[in-house]
């Protein structure tokens, strides 16, 4: 049996930091929350490098004396908590006591923070842990923090950090998220010395989501309120054109803690069950007020999830609360029932003159040609007995055909092999038979697999469009860290892409058949593609980014294809049965035989 040992303090401080601290993102956001329980009214937030060479969070809060500047990095030490019963109705975000420790045991901290009426402030330094020095310094009202050289003495941990781009998108994120809780604090996020997000600090959340999500997102939100049991919801959720392919513009907030909530984000998405395609998920911004006692925050490290007593009432209310937005909404989509059918008019009747037992044809209009020799022919006649002739020539006898003649029937074309191309049914597959077989093809899915294997078998860069003005996406900073991240290959499948500031990407060159209409949710979709199949090689990324590029660029389901480009779909899948699905594994076509048709019918 090993001997049990008591672990060394800064053994200890190292693992409670790999649990608290794990990217610079995770420190900004614990330095952020404590600037906010501080009771700032202003938060800026700086780094270098992703936030591993530095980070700074700046507030002009309360502020700290020379005293408590030195026992906040003591571990369990917090202003937040006295006893057990602060626990059952937490009201500040930061209260473990462990996030300033953990910061300090894996880098080099400087402190410097002044109170209110004091002369003077305290600037204290520390490395790996250990004050080194603290003394007197003049400084504004309020606390900054520099972290500087994140994980300098756990490579291990620094092995794992992401790119400096992906990791200053996460602390972007971070920003993000604070700013949305409380929309009455002004933050301000700035990388490698470029303002990058400004919020106003307006107290009004609309204010707040305009500046961080653009004109565009915020345009096409709707207000949600409501009220259950004591509880309360107000917030803004978007419009099912808005949907997105993952959760990341989900954001929930419980008395302001952004926090993450299965009850929650079920009940949205029930409500959005009829709004949004399957892969579709909603944009909202949704802040819950709920009794402090009817919730557990302390149940996560770094808080994020919490725990309801009640999860029947927080379902309820949130699900009532969006559908009511959603049926609210002016610009929503006609859920409404149709309005009752109304019989098209009565076509006019045919020019025909109804005698006793003749029916006489009317003539054609003096602009017929055989109209007007016919009239010459008639002046010419001589004889009483050629008149009646000639006339005759206009009187039919009544007879029951119909007054519309009947269309030709349509011909049936060759289309190689044994197989004949028949035509077009419900705006999305072709008709084609070959003897006793007859065969339904899925034109969107053929014109999918057509575009795929076409890409695969290009020898370098596809074809792809050139925009004249790039087109302007705005996304979540998770899907911009992806795409930048593989911006290469994204580039070899002939989408190319830049960072635009603000989470937003400039589109400047898009594949070939591709609309720019279709810009925002290629984009979006990849995006949440590359980051779900992270150990993936990077050829099987490419072929993923190739399907759903195919998907994109073929005909949507209700355009009619003229008859060439039908037969062309029509013989390529007729001539290879290999490509009888399509690179989602859907079937292209479907072949019934006779024997089918005949049990259909019960023959």
């Amino acid at each position: 049996m090993p001997e049990i040992r008591v672990l060394p303090s800064h053994v200890a401080d190292l693992i409670a930091a790999g649990e608290v601290v794990e990217r610079p993102a995770s420190a900004a956001k614990e330095l952020i929350e404590n600037a906010i329980d501080a009771g700032a009214s202003a938060v800026t937030v700086e780094i270098k490098r992703g936030g591993s060479d530095m980070l700074r969070v700046a507030d002009d809060g309360c502020g700290m004396s020379p005293d408590d500047a030195r026992s906040a990095f003591l571990r369990h030490a917090t202003s937040k908590i006295r006893d057990e019963q602060d626990l059952r109705a937490v009201k500040t975000l930061g209260f473990r006591g462990e996030a300033l420790a953990a910061l300090a045991a894996v880098s080099r901290v400087d402190l410097l923070t002044r109170q209110t009426g004091a002369l003077y402030g305290t600037v204290l330094t520390l490395e790996a842990g250990e004050p080194i020095n603290c003394s007197e310094a003049g400084c504004p009202v309020g606390t900054t923090i520099v972290a500087r050289d994140l994980f300098f003495n756990v490579p291990a941990r620094q092995k794992f950090l992401k790119k400096d781009h992906t990791e200053a998108l996460q602390v972007q994120g971070a920003v993000a998220r604070a700013a949305q809780s409380r929309p009455d604090i002004a933050f301000v996020y700035i990388n490698e010395g470029r303002e990058v997000l400004r919020t106003p600090g307006t107290g009004k959340l609309e204010d707040c989501l305009h500046s961080l999500w653009g004109r565009d997102v915020s345009a096409m939100l709707a207000p949600a309120s409501g009220a259950h049991m004591g509880c309360e919801l107000s917030g803004f959720i978007g419009r099912p054109e808005l949907t997105r392919g993952n959760r990341d513009y989900e954001h929930f907030f419980v008395n302001r803690r952004p926090v993450r909530s299965r009850a929650v984000s079920a009940a949205l998405e029930q409500a959005f069950k009829h709004s949004a395609g399957p892969g579709r998920y909603p944009v909202c911004s949704l802040h819950i007020s709920a009794p402090e006692d009817s919730y557990d925050v302390n149940v996560h490290p770094s808080k994020l999830e919490i725990k309801f007593a009640d999860e029947k009432t927080l379902f309820e209310l949130v699900y009532a609360a969006v559908r009511d937005a959603l049926l609210d909404n002016p610009k929503r989509p006609n859920w409404d029932a149709p309005a009752p059918f109304a019989p098209p008019p009565a076509p006019p009747a045919p020019p025909v003159v109804n005698c006793s037992l003749l029916t006489v044809n009317s003539p054609p209009p003096a602009a017929s040609p055989s109209y007007a020799e016919t009239r010459l022919g008639m002046a010419r006649l001589e004889s009483p007995a050629a008149s009646l002739s000639a006339a005759a020539q206009l009187i039919t006898p009544v007879t029951d055909a119909p007054v519309f003649p009947l269309p030709a029937p349509a011909p049936v074309l060759d289309i190689g092999g044994d197989y004949r191309y028949i035509g077009e049914a419900l705006g999305g597959y072709l008709i084609a038979e070959s003897g006793d077989e007859l065969v339904l093809i899925d034109k969107h899915a053929a014109h999918e697999r057509m575009i795929y294997d076409r890409l695969k078998a290009v020898d370098g860069p596809p074809m792809s469009q050139e925009l004249i003005a790039p087109a302007v996406v705005t996304l979540s900073p998770g899907d911009c860290a992806a795409l930048s991240e593989h911006a290469q290959m994204l580039e070899g499948a002939g989408l190319r892409a830049e960072g635009f500031g603000d989470g937003s990407v400039a589109v400047r060159a898009l594949p070939d058949g591709v609309d720019v209409s279709d810009a925002a949710l290629l984009l979006s979709e990849l995006a949440g593609l590359l980051r779900k199949q992270g150990r993936l090689t990077e050829d099987q990324r490419r072929d993923a980014a190739l399907e759903l590029i195919a998907c994109k660029a073929a005909v949507k389901v209700g355009r009619r294809f003229s008859e060439l480009e039908a037969m062309e779909v029509a013989r390529w899948v007729m001539r290879d049965k290999s490509v009888w699905h399509c690179p989602h594994g859907r079937p292209v076509a479907v072949a019934l035989t006779r024997a089918d048709l005949h049990k259909r019918f019960l023959r």
